[in-house]
Parts: C-alpha cells; sequence; structure tokens
C-alpha cells in the first residue's frame, strides 16, 4: 500500500481539504471516493501524456490504475485555494525508485468547491 503524507496546512478551508482528500484518496486508488468527488464532466488533464474526458473514463482509467500500482510514497507538499480554483503540489515515488514532482491546478465546479470539475497535472521526473 502506498504511504501517504502530507505537510500541507488545509486549516479551517473546505476546498484545500476536498483537495487533499482528494490525492489521499488518489495515493490509495480509492476509487469510490475518488468519483464521488469529482462532476460526471469531469476532465483530467495529464500535460504531454493523455487527457481523460468524463466520469464514467476516469473510473476506467483508475481500474488500470488499480491494477498497475507502482507508487510506494506519496507527498503532498502545498496546497492553495481561491475562488473556483485550487492547486496542490507534491512528488511520488515508485516502488523501483524512480521520483517525479507534480502539480495540479484544479477547477472546482463552483464557488463552494464541492466537487471537483478539472484538473490539469503536470509531472515532471526528478533526478
Amino acid at each position: 500500500m502506498t504511504e501517504f503524507t502530507s505537510i500541507a496546512n488545509c486549516g479551517n478551508s473546505p476546498k484545500m481539504q476536498l483537495i487533499e482528500a482528494f490525492h489521499r484518496a488518489n495515493a490509495h486508488v480509492d476509487k469510490q471516493t475518488l468519483l464521488d468527488m469529482v462532476t460526471d464532466d469531469f476532465q483530467w488533464d495529464l500535460i504531454g501524456s493523455q487527457s481523460i474526458y468524463g466520469k464514467a473514463n476516469f473510473d476506467s482509467y483508475l481500474d488500470a490504475l488499480a491494477e498497475d500500482m507502482s507508487i510506494a510514497t506519496y507527498s503532498l507538499h502545498t496546497v492553495l485555494s481561491h475562488g473556483r480554483h485550487g492547486s496542490a503540489n507534491g512528488e511520488v515515488q515508485t516502488v523501483d525508485g524512480a521520483r517525479m514532482a507534480f502539480c495540479d491546478m484544479i477547477e472546482f465546479a463552483n464557488a463552494k468547491g464541492t466537487q471537483i470539475k478539472r484538473i490539469r497535472r503536470y509531472l515532471v521526473p526528478l533526478t
């Protein structure tokens, strides 16, 4: 199982807490939690790799991710939110030792931030 750590201070911000919870669920491929957090028209852009459109396709992506889970550690460093947008960054390490930094730019479905509409993820290999 993936070890998840967060040094982000999400305080009493519901949107920041949602972002942190999304990343915790993503680290453990908690499919139902992730699907509950996104809109039906959710879009996840993995910059330079692929884009996933719609909750049904995200569901299929999570099935494939769960079968090929190779993340040993998932660290969340910073979470920010403002209005209908948020961001998070951190680092993951695979079971074979490869490290990657990530930055997610997040769009909420509404100003209350009760669901995520879109994420643009930037993933950079670390040496």
